[in-house]
């Protein structure tokens, strides 16, 4: 269960995130997110990022809710594949100073109501598939009516 906290940091209030698992760290909430502060850390990444409307690596995400590069980074992983909640954007690009390639993100839209998610057996329901049996037996007797050329 998350737990919220409130103190001040350079004349403003900022929201601290307590959690409960003692592997994991805490971490800010920035002011503007404030009424999410309830909500899962990778949704409000994907709040301030949405809210950014530009490109966001981890370094950027890491001074804004005071959590570690590393953290920030895997967060950035888990918004890449939460793609029915989190739309975005990603790309790599070279860090400068750097030979290793960063990932940046662009979120362009967050689902935050369950009802607004769509569920993967909602969206397959009126696709129409062909039987796999019918199609392996028309292979099946297209095999057994070829002839047999022997080369010598």
């Amino acid at each position: 269960m998350n737990k919220i906290l409130a103190y001040v940091d350079e004349k403003k209030v900022r929201l601290a995130k307590v959690v409960a698992q003692s592997n994991h760290d805490g971490g800010c909430v920035p002011e503007e997110l404030k009424d999410y502060a309830d909500r899962p850390l990778y949704l409000l990444i994907a709040l301030w990022c949405y809210r950014q409307r530009t490109w966001i690596d981890r370094k950027q995400i890491s001074a804004a809710f005071a959590i570690t590069e590393r953290r920030a980074s895997f967060q950035i992983s888990y918004i890449i594949r939460k793609n029915n909640i989190v739309r975005c954007q990603t790309r790599k690009i070279k860090a400068p100073g750097s030979r290793h390639l960063c990932h940046e993100i662009l979120v362009e839209n967050v689902l935050l109501t369950p009802e607004d998610v769509k569920k993967p057996s909602q969206s397959h329901t009126n696709c129409k598939r062909r039987s796999r049996d019918n199609i392996c037996q028309n292979d099946m007797r297209w095999l057994l009516s070829r002839s047999i050329s022997s080369k010598s």
